[in-house]
């Protein structure tokens, strides 16, 4: 019995040394790589941010047939350090894979290889990135650390954490030509504005252009954010309103960025709605010949239009955007919450420019906004999905004719022959864009049916959305109905008693007529 009990703890204290062994040996290979972690968390001196460092993702490998939870090693990014040991690749490294983020190579890294690409089921705290790619893709780009740059990214896609910016968030790449920009729209953007600018543009001066409504609730906010971010920042306010859509006007921003010290390796940050991102983009665009441009809508009208498609300009007397040039903005970041600052009738204008890409490419957006709640229309994540569809038409449209050649980016002035044409009658102050736009697109339709064959029915259609949004769909009685009538013919598509006009067959669908004259706009506004 007493020989049998010596062996038993012997055979144990066997054990005990073999488990402790396995246990050694494990943490040899885990502790490199949280040393690793570990120091980039103090190089980032805070080191309460230790937990959200390593980053547990899922990646398909090469066979296809094994999925491995992996490290990211990078610093400011992530949810919990999971280290990971995975026997398949004991004795080829001596650290647990890193994730993709880190995109310095294996020899860098002294890690196994990481060129694998992402598959599917990644989530991400990661400002710019996002998961469930629908097949690997080497999506990294080398010049912007975490920076998607490309857009077939799943819809599904997950995101951790308060300012995380995923395709869940909407991001989109636009690519026209040799340009491509991003566009961001998600909630919070604001709050480290400064960073995501630098991120893609690092510079060292910048002019904020905003307005007198704007600059008082986000230029301070956004001030501060580029200072912190290495900027020296300089806030141009104008006066609010059409009005101030002037070339003296741009002229007057030119000096006082010249007076600022600005030169061709600063930037243009507009800050507000369509007028500021027209006049801060002309002058970004004249600006030393051409310096880059943000845009951060302030306003739904521009997030899902002006802010997309590079035109910018300026008014005269004889009509709007005579004066201007394409100058594409290098970054547009739409926050949604900023829209909840926006009165109700400035918010609702915003609709005319969806409605309009409804009606010239979207039959089924169409549809969702015939029963699109309208009592309470700023839910953000639903926001977000119909910017996103929106600037998806728009930039569609751009990316087939960018300089008006072709009669392609034509189809997006669906109801603006007559709109501007208010707008002036009413010496841009009786309507809104989006308002004088909602009665420019019921005098289009009654166009298209004398000249389109649209049905009746789809007209009335249209009509009864535009309600829905509170637009207006008819003119007050003493509204100068000849005006509108002359301003048309001010119309840069108005040649030889005929105009260039958008018309539209059907719900969804759009195409450029030659056909229309002057009294068939005399009779459509007549009607109105």
């Amino acid at each position: 019995m007493a020989r049998n009990s010596y062996f038993s703890r012997a055979f144990t204290l066997i054990e005990v040394i073999v488990v402790l062994a396995i246990i050694v040996i494990m943490m040899s290979m885990v502790y490199p790589a949280y040393t690793t972690i570990s120091e980039r968390a103090k190089a980032t001196k805070d080191m309460s941010n230790l937990r959200q460092i390593g980053l547990a993702i899922q990646t398909y490998l090469n066979d296809k047939d094994e999925i491995l939870p992996a490290i990211n090693a990078a610093p400011g990014i992530g949810t919990d350090l999971i280290p990971v040991i995975y026997p398949k690749y004991i004795g080829k490294t001596r650290k647990v894979f890193q994730s993709p983020f880190d995109k310095r190579s294996a020899a860098e890294t002294d890690s196994a290889p990481v060129s694998y690409g992402i598959n599917q089921n990644m989530y991400t705290a990661s400002p710019g990135i996002a998961g469930n790619m629908g097949k690997d893709h080497d999506v990294w780009s080398g010049n912007h650390n975490w920076d998607i740059q490309r857009y077939n990214v799943h819809p599904g896609s997950k995101t951790l954490g308060p300012d995380a910016i995923g395709d869940r968030a909407s991001g989109i790449t636009i690519s026209l030509g040799r340009q491509r920009h991003r566009v961001l729209i998600a909630k919070g953007l604001l709050k480290q504005f400064g960073a995501r600018v630098r991120q893609h543009l690092p510079r060292r001066t910048c002019a904020v252009v905003t307005d007198s409504n704007v600059g008082p609730i986000f230029a301070d906010r956004i001030g501060r954010s580029l200072t912190s971010a290495g900027f020296r920042p300089t806030v141009i306010t104008i006066p609010a309103g059409e009005k101030s859509k002037t070339l003296r006007q741009a002229g007057a921003i030119c000096e006082q960025m010249i007076g600022a010290g600005l030169d061709r390796q600063s930037l243009v940050i507009g800050l507000g709605g369509g007028v500021i991102g027209d006049i801060s983009g002309f002058v970004a665009a004249i600006y030393h010949r051409g310096i880059p441009h943000v845009q951060v809508p302030t306003t739904l009208l521009a997030m899902v239009d002006s802010s997309i498609g590079g035109k910018t300009g300026v008014n005269t007397a004889d009509g709007k955007n005579l004066l201007g040039a394409v100058h594409h903005p290098s970054l547009v970041i739409d926050d949604v919450d900023v829209l909840k600052t926006l009165p109700r009738r400035d918010f609702n204008q915003g609709f005319a420019e969806i409605i309009k890409h409804a009606i010239i490419a979207d039959g089924k957006m169409f549809k969702q906004l015939q029963v699109w709640k309208a009592r309470s229309p700023r839910r953000p994540l639903a926001l977000q999905k119909l910017i996103r569809r929106n600037i998806e038409i728009k930039s569609n449209i751009v990316a087939k004719d960018e300089r008006d050649q072709t009669g392609e980016r034509a189809l997006l002035n669906f109801g603006h022959t007559v709109g501007h044409a208010i707008e002036r009658a009413g010496n841009y102050r009786k309507f809104l864009h989006g308002e004088a736009l909602s009665l420019g697109i019921v005098a289009a339709c009654a166009v298209s049916i004398k000249r389109a064959g649209l049905p009746p029915r789809q007209r009335d259609a249209v009509i009864d959305v535009l309600r829905r949004f509170d637009l207006p769909t008819c003119l007050p009685k003493n509204f100068p109905r000849n005006k509108i009538v002359s301003a048309v013919k001010f119309d840069k598509k108005f040649q030889s008693g005929k105009i260039r006009f958008v018309v539209t067959p059907k719900i969804g669908a759009a195409y450029l007529s030659n056909e229309v004259t002057l009294d068939d706009i005399r009779e459509a506004v007549s009607e109105l």
